[in-house]
């Protein structure tokens, strides 16, 4: 058939460089129009691409949004995306762009800060990056994972915030991303 949208890709479809490449090359063959070939790749402790091609790692998230630095953030943007690019993926599913609220959510250093303006800016500077790079943004888990008690992949996950809380936190974090041309919200 062709009618084939996308793909998600993770470490177990990963061997290196020239069968990633080889692998998205005969994806992209099965649709009318070039699929989506994503991966979850934000970078320190979650990645599925830099782990098995043994690239120079980036920092977790949490390292850039203490530095608060956009060239630093533009830059581990670039890296993520140009050996994206190398390997044939078109879409990455980051930056997270949650805000740092529970202590007890699931994220931990995968999130850039508890302060919003500081996730709008690194997630700014992320997707710029990415997007240099012709890698399709997402930002995620809209409307904030920051905020929750526990882990959404093995349990159920509350998270009780107000439109006035929302306002204040996570709407800013994430406006920014969108401002800056994230091609995707996800839904946690």
């Amino acid at each position: 058939s062709k009618n084939v949208g996308g793909f998600i890709l993770f470490a177990n479809n990963i061997e290196n460089p020239s069968q990633t490449k080889s692998f998205t090359n005969s994806l992209m063959s099965l649709g009318k129009i070039p699929p989506i070939i994503a991966v979850d790749e934000e970078g320190g402790s979650i990645t599925r691409v830099q782990k098995m091609l043994w690239k120079t790692p980036v920092e977790n998230m949490s390292y850039y949004g203490k530095l608060n630095d956009y060239s630093a953030t533009y830059n581990a943007g670039i890296t993520i995306g140009s050996y994206l690019n190398a390997c044939g993926f078109n879409v990455n599913f980051a930056p997270v762009a949650d805000v740092n609220i529970s202590e007890t959510n699931e994220l931990g250093s995968r999130i850039f800060s508890s302060d919003p303006l500081v996730v709008s800016d690194m997630c700014t500077a992320m997707i710029q990056g990415l997007k240099s790079q012709k890698i399709a943004t997402t930002l995620k888990h809209f409307p904030g994972l920051g905020a929750g008690t526990g882990d959404t992949h093995y349990n159920t996950v509350e998270i009780d915030r107000t439109l006035e809380d929302l306002e204040i936190a996570e709407f800013p974090a994430f406006r920014g991303g969108i401002e800056a041309g994230a091609d995707f919200v996800m839904v946690g």
